[in-house]
């Protein structure tokens, strides 16, 4: 299996590259969360729930915590900011805003 099927099996894609000294090389981008995680962790956090079990219910914890940590960093999903960030927070894809206050990841644009 090369790298291109190596990518494509990951979620990824390869492309040739061309540095500007004329080597090439052949550069692997993978997206770590794939989409059917982004769906699913979507679909865990419509409604609030608290973070590890939202987590749970996607999958093993030890994988998805980093999509979850990566979902939350990009605004896809929210949880309050006065409260600090432990497993029994509660997290949701921002519709309405979990932190109950608008801004990034709920859902008002801002």
């Amino acid at each position: 299996m090369g790298s291109k099927d190596t990518a494509a099996a990951a979620g990824g894609r390869s492309q040739h590259m061309q540095t500007d000294t004329g080597s090439e090389w052949e550069a692997v981008f993978v997206d770590p969360l794939g989409q059917v995680v982004q769906q699913r962790l979507v679909d865990a956090f419509t409604q609030p729930q608290p973070l590890i079990e939202g987590a749970e219910a996607v999958g093993d914890p030890i994988e998805v915590l980093p999509a979850v940590f990566h979902s939350l960093w990009h605004g896809h999903l929210t949880t309050p900011l006065d409260v600090p960030l432990n497993e029994r927070v509660l997290v949701s894809t921002g519709a309405g805003g979990a932190n109950g206050r608008g801004g990034p990841g709920s859902g008002d644009g801002r």
